[in-house]
């Protein structure tokens, strides 16, 4: 471990020679070194072509309309893209340790090296999902103009949930030190987010639906990153066929604009809280 933060010291020594001319503040040196380990690591590598494989299976194979295309895409893309960003961000954030010693012992500050690591995650993991969605969409996707602004307000929003999770993973991985511990919690928060959590609205609606309880129910909506995203598309393509149980209770009340404007400004919170108690953790760690 000690001689992997040597050598990624090494690479940022150059990094930072290279940019010297240019904007050299810390935090961008970071975010740019940031942004060339993770475009080189392997497993984000093998996170692309499988992206670009299965999602060009799924578009070949319901390729007859955009709408088909665009809603057999979204599940796949809600299941893969918070499970990677979660495990991705949050292992190689508590693996960067050793190499976060030595760059403070340079004089860099804490707010540079966590918030730079944090777009240099978001940028490659951005990158990688961009060019695999992008890719196979050439490919196989319908070209329509409908499909294409679905098919890009998607990819839009695939961004947002690398943004949250990845917030999400650092947020874990300063609280939980144990790598073994770590990624069993985001295994189940994965879990919840992603399987549970509809279930477990689904119950309540049956349970009580005689009752007046919408209000408890927009509030277990929002805490649901994965949903809102799931809701804010559908929304946008209107697709009342395909609304699940809380996607239709957006559709009843609050209607498709005022629904994709409070779900927007829900999940923006789902992006600055993690991050703010994540670093705010991390400020005060020993490392």
């Amino acid at each position: 471990m000690r001689d992997i933060a040597v050598l990624k010291v090494m690479n940022f020594v150059k990094v930072k020679e290279k940019f010297s001319g240019m904007t050299s503040h810390p935090f961008f040196i970071i975010f740019k070194f940031e942004i060339k380990e993770n475009i080189r690591n392997k497993w984000l590598m093998i996170y692309g072509i499988s992206f670009f494989l299965f999602s060009s299976l799924i578009m070949y194979s319901g390729s007859d309309t955009p709408l088909k295309a665009v809603a057999s895409e979204l599940s796949f893309l809600l299941l893969i893209v918070p499970l990677f960003s979660l495990i991705f961000g949050a292992i190689s954030f508590s693996e960067s340790f050793p190499f976060m010693e030595v760059i403070l012992a340079r004089k860099i500050t804490r707010v540079s090296l966590y918030f730079g690591k944090y777009a240099g995650l978001c940028g490659g993991l951005i990158i990688s999902f961009s060019a695999a969605m992008t890719l196979s969409a050439i490919l196989f996707f319908p070209a329509e103009t409908g499909g294409i602004k679905s098919f890009s307000f998607m990819l839009f929003l695939g961004i947002i949930l690398i943004f949250v999770f990845s917030a999400f993973s650092l947020f874990l991985a300063n609280y939980l030190e144990k790598k073994e511990t770590l990624i069993g919690v985001m295994l189940l928060f994965w879990f919840y987010f992603y399987i549970l959590y509809d279930l477990l609205i689904l119950s309540i609606g049956s349970l009580f639906g005689d009752y007046p309880i919408e209000p408890a129910l927009f509030i277990m909506i929002m805490l649901n990153p994965i949903d809102i995203v799931r809701v804010i598309l559908l929304l946008h393509l209107d697709i009342t066929t395909l609304l699940g149980f809380t996607s239709a209770f957006f559709q009843k009340y609050l209607g498709s604009k005022l629904g994709i404007y409070i779900s927007f400004s829900m999940i923006m919170l789902w992006i600055v809280l993690p991050l703010y108690f994540g670093f705010r953790k991390f400020k005060h760690r020993e490392i």
